[in-house]
């Protein structure tokens, strides 16, 4: 409990922020400057590309200019696919490289653990190649969707 950070809007912003922050020996990356839902007021630069005048973002760390973000299923609608990409680019245009995991990611292991790694490449976290990390990674995961509804 002491790496649950306040701030998340679900089970699975939890979930996933869990995953960046757990120690590597828990199947976390064990990055810890992340913050959640995090308000960046819009620059003048990126104000044509949306209607808001600022955005949130699920997981930040700020450090690294690095962002997460959980898609459920309710991303799945077309108006909500269209937001989410101009959010995006307006992220992107921010200078934030962003990462997006799914719902689907979280329910296969390997799919999860290749997004895990591309956050991690931007985190500069080195992670080490082993099976241990991968099933210390996988029971995480495990545990973290063990009560799985429809988040």
């Amino acid at each position: 409990l002491a790496r649950v950070r306040g701030g998340s809007r679900s089970p699975m912003e939890t979930a996933t922020a869990l995953m960046i922050a757990l120690p590597q020996k828990l199947g976390g990356l064990g990055y810890r400057g992340i913050e959640l839902n995090r308000r960046l007021e819009m620059p003048a630069h990126a104000r044509p590309l949306t209607r808001s005048t600022e955005l949130e973002v699920d997981i930040l760390a700020p450090g690294m200019k690095v962002g997460i973000e959980y898609d459920g299923e309710d991303h799945a609608e077309a108006a909500q696919r269209a937001r989410d990409a101009e959010r995006l680019a307006t992220l992107a245009a921010m200078g934030i490289r962003m990462h997006v995991i799914t719902k689907g990611q979280f329910s296969d292991q390997l799919a999860l653990h290749r997004a895990l790694n591309g956050v991690a490449r931007d985190l500069r976290v080195r992670l080490e190649p082993s099976a241990a990390f991968q099933r210390a990674q996988n029971d995480l995961r495990q545990r973290l969707i063990r009560t799985w509804r429809s988040t």
